[in-house]
């Protein structure tokens, strides 16, 4: 057991490592979890616990986006599109830990990391309304003359507990898994307005997701799968002069390894 975790320890902290610029504080709480995790794992009596690391591919849903800065300039743009780009760098990429309860291990709970991305399309024209310098706005213009960069590159990130549940099919190798659950969310946001350059990371509320896939032994503990995600977010991020918010609706496909997930 001790050989297998030191071939999927690399797996793990290569994906975490991933996030490059990412706030320290950040990313030691996520190390101290990873770490706490595999302590467990070498235990004895531990085979209910289980590690998993994984990529992918997220698109947001098309959601209004406003931006306040301040008395006399309130602006909403309707509808505004979203791209990914979850290969290029900082790719997309997560990983969890948790613990499956009772003989049968159908039931547990866990932690899970995720790092998506959301870049609003501002070149395209959308319906805007509100005020500007106290003048009202109510016309299709390009965001980007208003707003040139909205976006989250290094991550919509989330820190989540998660409820599982998991039904191993017949006495093949697969198994079907489901999770969902809730915490909070951390976006690195990445604002320009008025060429004036914005960017940090920041708590910015609550997040969930409902996720459900299939997993397949490989062998020994160590399994492959591959999951659908649904994420909710309502993040708040400041700006030039002020905050913006939108509502963070989408999709993941993800795939990856676990070890001791598989029966």
């Amino acid at each position: 057991m001790k050989n297998a975790l030191v071939l999927s320890v690399p797996f793990v902290v290569d994906g975490f490592c991933m996030m490059g610029s990412m706030s320290r504080r950040v990313a030691r709480i996520t190390g101290l979890l990873v770490a706490l995790s595999l302590i467990v794992l070498v235990r004895p009596a531990s085979a209910q616990w289980y590690i998993a690391g994984f990529m992918g591919l997220n698109e947001t849903f098309p959601a209004d986006v406003r931006v306040d800065r301040g008395p006399g300039t309130s602006l909403t743009f309707h509808k505004v599109e979203f791209e990914a780009k979850p290969m290029s760098a900082p790719p997309y990429f997560g990983g969890r830990f948790g613990r499956l309860f009772g003989k049968d291990r159908r039931i547990g709970v866990e932690f899970e990391f995720l790092h998506s991305k959301v870049i609003a399309r501002t070149n395209a024209v959308y319906q805007v309304t509100g005020t500007a310098n106290n003048i009202a706005i109510d016309q299709a213009l390009p965001m980007n003359t208003l707003v040139e960069r909205f976006q989250m590159t290094h991550g919509l990130n989330y820190f989540l507990g998660n409820v599982v549940a998991r039904l191993p099919l017949g006495e093949g190798r697969f198994t079907f898994g489901a999770r969902g659950g809730g915490g909070v969310t951390r976006p690195h946001a990445e604002t320009t307005i008025g060429r004036v350059v914005q960017e940090q990371y920041e708590w910015a509320g609550l997040g969930a997701q409902g996720a459900a896939g299939l997993d397949g032994r490989l062998f020994g503990k160590l399994s492959a799968f591959g999951e659908y995600k649904v994420t909710y977010a309502k993040p708040e991020i400041t700006l030039a002069g002020g905050t913006g918010q939108m509502t963070a609706i989408g999709q993941q496909f993800t795939f990856g390894l676990a070890f001791g997930w598989a029966r």
